[in-house]
């Protein structure tokens, strides 16, 4: 049986290679739904998430900092469900392949021995939607949520248990029934700030990636001792 450990991302703000994990997504209102309760999920596993729009400095090179964060990070999750233009005369969204293919340059090219451990969880929307855009990916293991972050939140669980090893002693269930707990103690924060129309969606990801932790850490008991 695994002995409660606290989760390193509530041990330490350092990045820890072995349990972070850095996240490539769109970053607009309508995959928030999807983005919350995955931020939370990889918290509650004891893992610690990151995302370029963090922190975002005028004078820092974007490009450098994702390469920063995928350096430092043993897992990611690239979700390229939105490569395809979601109106006419909308231009297709690049950004995310583009990252899935400098992941996968630095797992196969690296210099470190480190690199060649990392792992990818691929998401799309729909089932075999990448093959009519990334063909060369055919054969790999490309997971879909349908956009439902419930279906979502039971894929990374899956996901981890099998990659890390750990029994989290938890059915992506449980995680889902803790995130709505969780959601309800952002909107009472926020309610408290006078700010109660932001909610969870609207919190700024380092300050709801800080509560998550904090609540995590005095509201869940899930690994076996």
């Amino acid at each position: 049986m695994l002995s409660r450990q606290p989760p390193v991302s509530l041990r330490s703000d350092t990045m820890d290679f072995e349990r972070s994990v850095f996240i490539n997504c769109p970053f607009d209102r309508k995959y928030e739904n999807l983005l919350r309760p995955m931020i939370f999920a990889l918290i509650y596993m004891g893992l610690n998430p990151s995302l370029s729009s963090e922190g975002t400095d005028c004078s820092e090179d974007r490009l450098d900092k994702i390469m920063m964060l995928i350096k430092k990070s043993k897992f990611s999750i690239h979700d390229i469900s939105y490569m395809k233009a979601q109106k006419p005369g909308e231009l297709f969204r690049m950004n995310m392949p583009f990252e899935l293919g400098i992941d996968y340059g630095v797992k196969k090219c690296g210099s470190k021995k480190e690199f060649k451990s990392k792992q990818m969880l691929i998401l799309e929307s729909k089932r075999y939607q990448y093959k009519k855009a990334l063909s060369d990916f055919s054969g790999k293991d490309i997971y879909y949520h349908n956009n439902e972050p419930q279906k979502l939140i039971s894929i990374i669980r899956d996901w981890f248990i099998e990659r890390i090893g750990e029994d989290f002693n938890c059915s992506y269930a449980d995680i889902w029934y803790k995130y709505s707990e969780f959601s309800g103690h952002v909107w009472d924060v926020m309610d408290k700030r006078g700010k109660r129309g932001l909610a969870c969606n609207k919190m700024p990801i380092p300050e709801y990636k800080s509560h998550a932790k904090k609540w995590v850490a005095n509201n869940v008991q899930h690994i076996k001792s």
